[in-house]
């Protein structure tokens, strides 16, 4: 199952090796690849973000994610700043890009 995030942390791997992947994907397959995967944002705006741009629900969850050898993840990286508190959209001058992490 795909993992979501909004960030990436060394502190995830289960894994004291790891060879690690980044490619950067357009929103459409993030989408596509993203639908009745497992959350891991654990902030309600940034979902709620996410959830906006993307047309889908993200739920947040406040759960740690760990990651081994054959896991793939998508970070949702923000750009713009910090989020305001209680959006409901994804405000003027904020984006997000999408980044497959492939962990081996």
């Amino acid at each position: 199952m795909i993992k979501i995030t909004d960030t990436f942390d060394i502190r995830m791997l289960k894994t004291s090796w790891a060879s690690i992947m980044f490619k950067e994907i357009d929103k459409e397959y993030a989408r596509k690849i993203l639908l009745g995967g497992q959350s891991y944002i654990d902030s309600t705006d940034t979902a709620v973000a996410i959830s906006s741009d993307l047309g889908i629900k993200v739920p947040c969850n406040q759960e740690f994610a760990k990651l081994e050898p054959g896991d793939t993840m998508i970070v949702c990286q923000l750009q713009g700043g910090p989020l305001p508190e209680g959006i409901t959209t994804l405000p003027k001058g904020f984006s997000f890009t999408y980044w497959m992490v492939f962990i081996q």
